[in-house]
């Protein structure tokens, strides 16, 4: 006797949190104000929205900042499908909702800046975050004035 059953189709999630860039790149001063871009691919067949989500970001280095979380939120911020275009690129601290966390690059030195993100019903948490390393905050100049007698 053969039965037929309905087929079973689960949709799987994937989104990988892919890279990290400085706005208006690096090096950059101290007193410098910086946002930065997180962007994330959506490795699924399916458009995956991401509104709501937790973005966890830290800050390792000279002045390092404590892990913290930002609430991504914008109206609508869906990642298109795969194949490719399948990325969306957020800016911190603009795309996200609640008080901005004090990052503070007001030492010099190098620095690496770390986001991670999970979705609901991810399935290869591998490629859940990623780190942007080398990032060089300069010690000020501190001009002067002097002259020469020829």
């Amino acid at each position: 006797m053969l039965m037929l059953l309905p087929a079973i189709i689960i949709a799987q999630v994937d989104v990988s949190t892919s890279s990290i860039a400085i706005v208006g790149g690096e090096p950059f001063c101290p007193d410098d104000t910086v946002s930065f871009e997180i962007t994330f691919t959506n490795n699924n067949t399916v458009i995956e929205n991401i509104d709501g989500n937790t973005v966890n970001i830290f800050v390792n280095g000279p002045n390092p900042t404590a892990s913290f979380n930002a609430t991504i939120s914008g109206g609508g911020f869906n990642i298109p499908a795969s194949p490719a275009p399948n990325t969306l690129t957020l800016t911190y601290p603009d795309d996200f909702v609640g008080p901005p966390s004090a990052i503070d690059f007001s030492t010099p030195g190098i620095y690496t800046l770390t986001a991670s993100m999970t979705v609901a019903g991810d399935t290869n948490l591998s490629n859940d975050v990623f780190t942007l390393t080398d990032i060089d905050v300069y010690t000020p100049v501190t001009p002067s004035l002097g002259s020469t007698v020829n």
